[in-house]
């Protein structure tokens, strides 16, 4: 199989609250060359080599749940459809910012997809990557139970973001309050709250793999695992600029093969997840990528991955804003890209059903 070495660099985390043109592009030069179609790939039956559109693609985290877009660029299935891809990594809700600027017109898109629909963005979800929360909490070693929280901090990333929204899920399910029963302190992403909580700056945190395992060899204790729960929550997704994708839907449905494709490659090769995962969240040890992709392939879609409208309510129902109480979860979604390339055959042809 054929693959592009990795040409693009993620902004580094003092970067990440912004695009910086240039900063994660390519070098000077024409781009380069398409590359050949994967084996078994829908693309590989495709004739000549599709036009490239330049697109900054930003992601919201170096985390397992973003492992189908990481592989959709490392083995080639968005040059292959058309898409000449800068994976920019941006913490936070930065990178919904950017969808909803149009800085990143297509992007990975986290929980703060909601929120900042509601506050004006013109941004829409136009696919699922995670649909359920996979986070677990990780603790102090003092501190043994969930009421054992009281009177202590827990670190998150901004208002609005998914880990934050996680924050808010968990207090709401516990019966606890912030600012009641718990300070919070907020830190910029995984790597900040790690340092905080190594440095007894904080006493909790949810974490994704890898962060959680990081968070294990601290010697932080695993106090509570959400992913159990299978509780319904726009953790990772697609999101568009709305008005971008009104004018360039070819554009979109073209993205949103490739990403079929890398999803469809997450589910079923183990190894070369792993091996994406291993690039770019910077990993080595074997076993924390097994774990892993253990812990969260299991939340990626089975079938073709329409938006789900259970995650998004799940989302609205934590804003405490006069326009959430109104809103439709429907609002938040554009199903239609989705809708075209199933009616077209593309995913019984993939194997996505």
């Amino acid at each position: 199989m054929d693959r592009r070495a990795g040409r693009h660099l993620l902004l580094p985390l003092a970067l990440a609250g912004s695009i910086l043109a240039g900063a994660c592009g390519s070098p000077g030069g024409p781009p380069a060359a398409p590359v050949a179609a994967p084996t078994g790939s829908v693309a590989g039956a495709a004739r000549g080599a599709p036009a490239q559109v330049k697109m900054t693609v930003a992601v919201g985290a170096l985390s397992t749940n973003y492992v189908p877009l990481f592989l959709t660029k490392e083995e080639g299935y968005f040059a292959q459809y058309g898409t000449d891809a800068d994976l920019t990594y941006m913490d936070g809700s930065a990178t919904e910012r950017a969808v909803g600027t149009g800085d990143s017109p297509i992007g990975g898109t986290g929980a703060g997809l909601v929120p900042s629909r509601l506050a004006g963005a013109d941004i829409v979800m136009i696919a699922a990557i995670a649909s359920r929360l996979a986070s677990t909490l990780y603790v102090q070693p003092e501190i043994t139970s969930v009421d054992g929280l009281r009177d202590h901090t827990i670190a998150t990333t901004t208002p609005g973001s998914s880990n934050y929204q996680t924050v808010q899920v968990f207090l709401k399910r516990s019966g606890l309050e912030l600012g009641r029963d718990l300070q919070v302190v907020n830190a910029g992403g995984a790597t900040e709250q790690l340092a905080m909580l190594g440095q007894g700056l904080a006493d909790a945190a949810f974490f994704t793999p890898p962060a959680a395992m990081r968070a294990r060899d601290l010697g932080l204790r695993e106090l509570v695992r959400l992913v159990d729960e299978n509780i319904p929550f726009a953790t990772a997704s697609i999101g568009a600029n709305r008005a971008y994708a009104e004018r360039n839907p070819e554009v979109v449905k073209s993205f949103l093969r490739a990403y079929a494709e890398g999803l469809h490659v997450a589910k079923t090769d183990p190894a070369l997840a792993k091996a994406a995962l291993s690039k770019y969240a910077r990993l080595d040890d074997p076993a924390i990528l097994d774990e892993s992709y253990a812990f969260t392939a299991p939340v990626w879609p089975t079938g073709v991955p329409y938006p789900s409208l259970e995650a998004v309510q799940a989302l609205l129902d934590l804003q405490d804003t006069p326009g959430a109480r109104t809103a439709k979860a429907e609002d938040f979604v554009e199903p239609r890209y989705l809708r075209e390339l199933e009616e077209a055959g593309f995913f019984q042809q993939l194997g996505l059903q």
